[in-house]
């Protein structure tokens, strides 16, 4: 997607996020909206620095939707720990995650353990994911790594 479309997608998640989800979701629901579904099956960002806010709109409808998302790119957004925060209770649930992409942001080694238990959650789905170029230690990736030898389909 081009970057003015990267930055509509952005917009709408902050529109989104400011109506509560039971008021959306009785007005247009992803199971009676294709077009909605195909939208939400995929958080393509990469490249669109994401403010604390912003994390917490896309995890506000990560949460909501998370029975639909497969794919999340959110690689160079300068995402820290905090941003991650948002983000993290969404990505737990999406039980049909296929990839996962974090390259080139701040995280740390603060939530490795909690990104080690959203691939424990997903690993049945998960295909992909990619943290590299973050601030996370050589003990971080180990933590990451013991969990996702289980994932037999992991990249």
């Amino acid at each position: 997607p081009s970057d003015a479309d990267k930055q509509a997608y952005l917009l709408a998640f902050r529109v989104y996020s400011e109506q509560t989800a039971a008021a959306v979701e009785r007005v247009v629901s992803p199971k009676q909206s294709p077009t909605l579904l195909k939208v939400l099956s995929r958080v393509y960002l990469s490249g669109v620095h994401l403010t604390p806010a912003d994390c917490q709109a896309i995890g506000d409808v990560i949460n909501v939707h998370h029975e639909v998302i497969s794919e999340v790119d959110l690689s160079y957004c300068g995402i820290d720990d905090d941003c991650y925060h948002h983000l993290s209770t969404g990505l737990g649930q999406c039980k049909k995650l296929k990839k996962l992409d974090l390259q080139g942001n701040k995280l740390t080694d603060c939530h490795v353990s909690h990104m080690a238990k959203v691939i424990q959650q997903n690993c049945a789905s998960l295909e992909r994911i990619d943290t590299t170029g973050n601030d996370i230690s050589v003990q971080g990736y180990a933590c990451l790594h013991s969990t996702t030898h289980m994932c037999s389909q992991l990249q």
